[in-house]
């Protein structure tokens, strides 16, 4: 950022649990897994919002959002004008779900007013890398895809 004093407001308002981690295996009566989001959401007016007190809000209720969900969080990158969240929740809750009752609890940390878009991006990250699906079907290395009923397509 250009301005020290704004830089040094969002230094202050991060976010980061170094004991978390998002790569390890959760197990649970469905079985095991592994689960990590990256959910992004934007402020309602694009603008920048540089009220300390209103970010150090916005972390507090993500923070809560957590606790009372029992998700893993690893870290909340805080920028004037969005929110990365680094989260791992429960395998029952869909990204839309996870984003929802993060926009919810942010609106309600600040009297019920809007304060993110209606709209948010999720993706998922972890351990398994481009050619998990290939090594499963044996054709590691291969420099075209074979389909299932072709010559070495066979699936197991």
């Amino acid at each position: 950022m250009a301005d020290e004093k704004m830089q040094a407001i969002l230094d202050r308002t991060q976010f980061e649990a170094k004991s978390v981690s998002l790569t390890d295996v959760v197990r649970s009566s469905h079985g095991e897994y592994r689960y990590a989001l990256q959910i992004v959401l934007e402020l309602e007016t694009g603008w920048h919002d540089t009220r300390e007190e209103a970010l150090i809000g916005y972390r507090k209720a993500i923070v809560g959002s957590c606790c009372k969900h029992k998700w893993r969080l690893k870290r909340i990158g805080i920028l004037s004008n969005h929110f990365h969240i680094l989260v791992g929740p429960g395998i029952e809750d869909s990204p839309e779900h996870v984003a929802l009752v993060f926009l919810n609890n942010l609106s309600y940390s600040q009297d019920m007013k809007p304060i993110c878009r209606f709209s948010y991006y999720a993706g998922t990250f972890g351990e398994y890398d481009r050619g998990a699906i290939w090594n499963r079907l044996g054709v590691v290395g291969q420099e075209r895809c074979i389909r299932p009923g072709e010559p070495g397509g066979e699936l197991s």
